[in-house]
């Protein structure tokens, strides 16, 4: 893969030159590539779900300086030996690595690179992952499949000792996506129509009306909560710690249609969602306000999520093959990729110090992985 370091002029603007570098070593581990299953680590480590040549989860880990290691899954039954695909990889406060299959097998990844499987008993599904507190885990689980299946939210620790609180079948369907973490002392989310719901890990759960249909999409450390009703008309209503209205904000006449997890810092900050085919927009969580950003080339469309990456900038991918970087003050940049005939190019995962890009070919496997920064490597290590 050529990927030229100079942007194209969207923009022109100081501090637009990127770092690549090509990563060896992925494909001794991963026989196909990940599909949206990977994270990176505090120190910018990859961490990539994927299949060996026997066809077995396994995870690859890949370090900044390139050395790959292969962690084995191992405790998985035949059943999710065959069908495992890990889904919303999350990290746990004391640096481990939760995932899961979303049909009750729920994989960690200790920091010290230990992988354990836990069988969560009479679950056909699971969904939802958020950190708790010491390494702890909440999800939401379900005996069924179907809207109206009883479901129950987990609290799973460190060691796997389980805690389930029961969700009344007739209080409607609750969206896994929504629930938010109150500093690992318990866990909100929408229960039914116009009900916000939290538990606690002691088994306490409270159920309060919202005057509008909505999620929660932040949680303050004194537990105040950032609902975003749905549209039209959308607002920001925070509640108190007791579920209780305490204001609301209108935001703007747009469609909200897809918050992404608020930005990392102070708590009810501000939220990146996706309005239009090619446009983003930046919610500001604290002044219900929204800028937008028109991310795609003219006639192209974004055809990736987005990831927050190096420099705190926002990164994704349009359809006319760019790498789209926009900054915090709103400006975006574009770098041409250049994948082999009939290749694509996905962006696996990315943090604050690195992207990780890896090129894929027409039998869905890994042929080029590539680490992009925008600070060179010795400044990375310092860090």
């Amino acid at each position: 893969m050529l990927l030229l370091a100079a942007p194209l002029a969207m923009c022109s603007a100081a501090g637009a030159r990127i770092d690549m570098h090509l990563v060896p070593g992925l494909g001794r581990v991963c026989h196909e590539a990940p599909r949206g299953e990977s994270a990176t680590a505090v120190d910018g480590s990859l961490f990539a779900v994927c299949r060996d040549a026997s066809g077995r989860p396994v995870v690859a880990r890949v370090t900044l300086d390139g050395a790959v290691r292969r962690i084995a899954l191992a405790g998985l039954d035949a059943r999710a030996r065959r069908w495992f695909r890990a889904r919303d990889l999350t990290w746990a406060s004391d640096g481990a690595l939760w995932f899961h299959d979303g049909g009750g097998e729920v994989v960690r990844i200790s920091s010290g690179l230990d992988a354990k499987a836990f069988r969560l008993s009479s679950v056909a599904r699971t969904s939802g992952l958020i950190a708790g507190r010491g390494g702890a885990l909440w999800l939401t689980a379900s005996s069924a499949t179907g809207a109206q299946a009883p479901r129950a939210i987990v609290h799973l620790s460190a060691t796997g000792a389980e805690r389930r609180i029961a969700i009344s079948r007739g209080s409607g369907a609750i969206l896994p996506e929504a629930i938010a973490d109150a500093d690992g002392r318990g866990a909100w989310f929408r229960e039914g129509v116009g009900r916000v719901g939290h538990v606690t890990v002691d088994g306490r759960h409270t159920t309060s009306a919202v005057s509008r249909d909505g999620r929660p999409v932040a949680v303050e450390s004194d537990g105040t909560i950032a609902w975003l009703t749905f549209a039209p008309g959308q607002e920001v209503v925070r509640l108190g710690a007791d579920g209780a209205e305490v204001s609301h904000t209108a935001v703007v006449p747009h469609a909200v249609s897809r918050p992404l997890p608020p930005g990392p810092g102070r708590g009810l900050d501000w939220s990146l969602c996706l309005l239009a085919a090619s446009e983003l927009c930046q919610l500001d969580l604290g002044q219900a306000t929204l800028n937008t950003f028109d991310m795609a080339q003219p006639g192209a469309y974004l055809n990736a999520d987005p990831l927050r990456g190096p420099g705190g900038a926002l990164w994704t991918r349009d359809s006319k093959g760019h790498l789209l970087r926009v900054r915090a003050d709103g400006q975006t940049l574009s770098y041409p990729l250049h994948p082999r005939h009939g290749n694509t190019i996905n962006l696996l995962a990315a943090s604050g110090a690195v992207l990780w890009m890896l090129e894929v070919n027409q039998h869905n496997r890994p042929h080029e992985l590539t680490r992009v920064t925008t600070l060179p490597m010795r400044q990375l290590r310092r860090r």
